[in-house]
């Protein structure tokens, strides 16, 4: 049996640790994790995606995604059309971009949380 493209995608984000799936408000199906979307999608016809600036700017320029519907000058939005299996793994590597850049900055606030400045305030507390 063949899956499609939402089917396989999904199968493989929710296999990453703390990952979510939602509807949103337009009939998107949006791929979440640490209170962040990863991208969208449009049923199996075109991913949507919200990057950090330098690697909107890096994906658009290597041709992996093109101009947003809604904002096509930002480099921080992009948009990709789903027709072939490797269009398939190309959202799912851009997903997976942006989950590590999500889990990156969800480890540096944990660790913040308990680094030397937690400790005085924790000190400043118990006095």
């Amino acid at each position: 049996m063949r899956y499609t493209p939402t089917q396989q995608l999904t199968a493989d984000v929710l296999a990453w640790p703390g990952t979510s799936v939602r509807l949103g408000e337009r009939g998107e199906f949006a791929f979440d994790a640490h209170g962040h979307e990863l991208g969208h999608l449009h049923g199996d016809r075109v991913a949507h995606f919200f990057f950090n600036r330098a690697l909107g700017a890096e994906l658009r320029e290597a041709g992996r995604v093109g101009p947003h519907p809604v904002a096509p000058q930002s480099p921080k939005m992009g948009a990709r059309a789903i027709e072939t299996d490797a269009d398939v793994d190309d959202i799912r590597a851009m997903l997976r971009l942006n989950y590590e850049h999500w889990e990156a900055r969800a480890a540096a606030r944990a660790q913040g949380a308990g680094g030397p400045g937690a400790q005085r305030v924790q000190a400043l507390n118990a006095d």
